[in-house]
């Protein structure tokens, strides 16, 4: 499983909503979602995780960078799916 983590920034200990890290939960509530749906957007995934547009995008983007997910279309009709290997971007 991969975990990804964005470090706090220098003295700010509190990281508060809009820096969640993008631990396992957050990957397992997204996958879960894709397995049941087939696909996510950024404002179903905004809406499951709770976390505003800016910081949904950020961590769909880290899931497609390192091949969790793969995207499909773009601008408000861009989809998230499960990264396989037949998918080659």
């Amino acid at each position: 499983m991969v975990v990804f983590y964005r470090k706090a920034e220098e003295g700010n200990a509190d990281i508060g909503a809009d820096k969640t890290p993008i631990n396992a939960d957050i990957i397992k509530i997204i996958i879960d979602f894709i397995a049941q749906n087939g696909s996510i957007t950024n404002v179903q995934a905004q809406k499951i995780l709770g976390l505003k547009e800016t910081r949904t995008k950020e961590i769909l983007r880290a899931l497609v960078k390192n091949k969790v997910l793969n995207k499909v279309g773009q601008y408000k009709g861009t989809k998230y799916t499960r990264h396989t290997d037949d998918n080659n971007e």
